[in-house]
């Protein structure tokens, strides 16, 4: 797999494939291709002039290493490939496929308009999510740590809250008792939410300057504010969702 001597076919290989926006470390796994710590040494080196070739290839193919450069035809590749219900870490494993921090950013920064387009994809996509014991197992257990379920299928590669729910409702692998005594211990969690918030002292006091130029401690006049503010939607949920205990 490593191979130490330079060679222009090696090189030219090499080059081909980061300005596809390939990774090293996959360019690097091929027969016949050096190990990743040997291509930096040729780069620092600056083999035969690799140096600046190698700098010009990533420009074009990559912003840094893995990372490749926005494009429309990558971006609807993308999309189309999320849209059939593949997971976003599934897509960013694909040659010349952006990786997931690559495809956050250009969310965020709304990439002609990628955000919404994403967003669309995604709810196409990830409603076609199928049933594995693995994503039910995560959703228990996000449950159980108090998570709502909206926020918890919001994450990368997990399915819809339509989907959840039909697989409860279709008893999906005996997933239903499972989701709903996740639910009532997620519920424990919370209500121990409430009664840490209502207890926490840490924030009761504020520092003020005084007329003398010194400093003194007073009570927060807006910290009781603050915390009914927290404990109330709390309060609601659990009085919806578990009515019987918490109602």
């Amino acid at each position: 797999m490593t191979a130490a001597i330079y060679t222009k076919e090696v090189e030219a290989r090499i080059l081909d494939g980061v300005r596809r926006g390939r990774r090293l470390v996959d360019i690097c796994r091929e027969d016949g291709m050096p190990g990743v710590t040997t291509l930096m040494r040729w780069i620092s080196q600056d083999r035969n002039g690799f140096a600046a070739r190698y700098r010009a290839a990533r420009r074009g193919g990559c912003g840094h290493p893995g990372v490749v450069t926005y494009s429309a035809a990558v971006a609807d590749r993308f999309l189309a490939e999320l849209m059939r219900g593949r997971t976003l870490t599934a897509i960013c494993r694909d040659d010349g496929m952006p990786d997931r921090t690559t495809i956050c950013r250009w969310v965020n920064d709304d990439r002609d308009g990628f955000a919404a387009r994403y967003r669309r994809a995604r709810a196409t996509g990830h409603g076609q999510v199928a049933y594995s014991p693995e994503i039910a197992a995560v959703i228990v257990r996000e449950l159980m740590a108090g998570r709502a379920l909206n926020a918890i299928c919001a994450e990368p590669d997990m399915p819809v809250e339509d989907a959840v729910r039909r697989w409860v409702r279709e008893d999906r692998d005996g997933f239903a008792a499972r989701y709903r005594q996740a639910r009532e211990i997620g519920c424990d969690m919370i209500a121990d939410q409430i009664v840490d918030i209502a207890d926490d002292r840490s924030r009761d006091w504020i520092m003020r300057p005084t007329p003398d130029g010194g400093t003194e401690f007073v009570l927060d006049p807006l910290r009781v504010r603050h915390a009914r503010l927290r404990i109330k939607p709390r309060k609601w949920l659990l009085s919806k969702l578990v009515p019987r205990r918490y109602g």
